[in-house]
C-alpha cells in the first residue's frame, strides 16, 4: 500500500495527480503546517527534512516529488490506459 503525506501548502497536487492517473492504491495523511506536524518527531522519523510531500511505499519512503509520478507509472500504469505510453508522458 502507498501512503501519501501530503500539505495543501505544499508541492502536492502532482503526488496526488499521478496516483489518481496511475490507477495506484493509496491513503493520505494530511501534514499541518499551521500546527508545525512536518517538524514533529513523527514525520520527521519518514522525512528527516521535514519536506512535504513524502511517498511511503512497501519497498520504502520516497522524500523527492519530482519522483513520485515516475515511480506510480512505472509501478501502475496498464496498457491502454491515457498513461501507458511513454510518448504520452
Amino acid at each position: 500500500m502507498i501512503t501519501l503525506c501530503y500539505s495543501s501548502r505544499a508541492c502536492s497536487l502532482a503526488s496526488h495527480i499521478a496516483l489518481e492517473e496511475a490507477g495506484a492504491p493509496y491513503t493520505t495523511v494530511r501534514v499541518d503546517f499551521a500546527k508545525s506536524e512536518q517538524r514533529q518527531p513523527k514525520y520527521l522519523a519518514i522525512n528527516p527534512k521535514g519536506r512535504v510531500p513524502t511517498l511511503a511505499t512497501d519497498g520504502g519512503i520516497d522524500r523527492d516529488a519530482r519522483h513520485h509520478w515516475h515511480s506510480s507509472l512505472r509501478a501502475y500504469r496498464t496498457p491502454g490506459s491515457s498513461m501507458s505510453s511513454p510518448a504520452r508522458w
